[in-house]
């Protein structure tokens, strides 16, 4: 943590050494299952030192977890990037209704912590433009993010994704179609038989690539 409570800095992790593709792995779920609590954060702090870094950030918000309500899957605040413990770790929802507890388990959950972390990622990138931490080229999309403009981006709430209301313009648009399941992903690299294309399907920095 640095002096200044702020979560921005420099966070090394022992994923380092892996190339894109060698991170890219880590997150299938017949991998990212086995990982213990530590090595899965890790693994998003990893992803977030080199989003920070693409996108010219001084620093890389801290990545942390803790029990948040099942209803959100992650904040950001300050450089810090907090993530549902039980979500992250286990894929599990956990709700309290009339006196009773139900649990859901999520099969893509290693998908929603990932995307969980580059969006919220974004917000810190965001939170720096609009402290001036760092000034960047594109202007209009720097006043959008000072002026709380509404975004068509797909963001993650409640366990669905829908367009929303943020203070940031997300570039973060991978969308899990989880009313049919269709073109669910739970498991990168790993063919939906009823969606052939997601064979080899990777996500990074908003962005989609077919193939290793």
């Amino acid at each position: 943590m640095n002096s200044n409570n702020s979560g921005f800095g420099y966070h090394p992790t022992q994923y380092a050494r892996l190339n894109n593709g060698q991170l890219y792995a880590m997150f299938r779920e017949s991998i990212y299952s086995r990982l213990e609590d530590s090595e899965k954060l890790d693994l998003l702090q990893e992803t977030v030192n080199r989003d920070a870094l693409e996108k010219g950030m001084v620093g890389a918000p801290q990545v942390q977890f803790a029990d948040l309500p099942a209803t959100e899957s992650g904040n950001a605040a300050n450089g810090y990037i907090t993530v549902n413990r039980d979500m992250a770790t286990r894929g599990i929802q956990t709700l309290e209704y009339n006196g009773q507890t139900f649990y859901h388990q999520m099969d893509d959950y290693n998908v929603q912590a990932l995307n969980t972390v580059l969006h919220e990622d974004e917000h810190c990138f965001q939170e720096q433009i609009i402290n001036g931490t760092i000034i960047i080229s594109d202007t209009d999309l720097a006043k959008e993010y000072m002026a709380n403009d509404f975004t068509y981006s797909a963001v993650l709430k409640d366990g669905t994704y829908q367009l929303g209301s943020q203070y940031v313009l997300i570039r973060l648009l991978f969308l899990l179609f989880r009313a049919d399941g269709a073109r669910r992903i739970s498991e990168f690299g790993k063919q939906d038989s009823n969606h052939p294309e997601s064979d080899h399907l990777k996500i990074w920095h908003g962005k989609l690539f077919y193939g290793v």
